[in-house]
């Protein structure tokens, strides 16, 4: 499954990236939001489990400690795993335990940031000298454009 969403996120990474070249200056602001930190991390584990049957040793606290850095997404991934893993080892398995989170945590690796912290450098490069050619009154042309400056 982790496979799977490797290409995934490229190809979101290439589409955003070829966007930017499409459409500058249609966007103001790229809002970059970070991985959540400790407590937001606790909430995110709550919400993915309240669904998934969990023995008493599980502990939302320790979850939250082990995955700094983790995207909201990674956790939703680990629970998901951790569900599997239990499944694996006990057909007739009626709870996730803590040690099945545990080794999921392992197999997930936290998502890639970098790349999209240079997408959002590159994003406010091309902002700026959009807004600068509109400052300086430079009319942008384009064959593909819907849209054009009356002054």
């Amino acid at each position: 499954m982790f496979a799977t969403l490797l290409p995934l996120a490229h190809k979101l990474y290439i589409f955003a990236n070829n966007l930017l070249k499409i459409w500058t200056g249609r966007f103001d602001r790229l809002l970059y939001v970070g991985p959540p930190n400790k407590s937001d991390r606790e909430e995110i584990f709550r919400i993915h489990l309240r669904k998934i049957p969990c023995s008493s040793d599980v502990s939302i606290k320790e979850l939250a400690y082990l995955t700094e850095g983790f995207t909201g997404a990674d956790i939703s991934l680990i629970c998901r795993e951790a569900a599997i893993s239990a499944i694996e080892d006990n057909i007739d398995a009626s709870e996730i335990t803590m040690e099945h989170l545990r080794t999921a945590i392992k197999q997930v690796q936290p998502s890639e940031i970098q790349s999209y912290n240079e997408l959002s450098d590159k994003f406010q490069r091309l902002v700026y000298i959009n807004a600068e050619g509109d400052r300086l009154g430079h009319q942008h042309c384009s064959s593909k454009s819907t849209s054009f400056h009356i002054w």
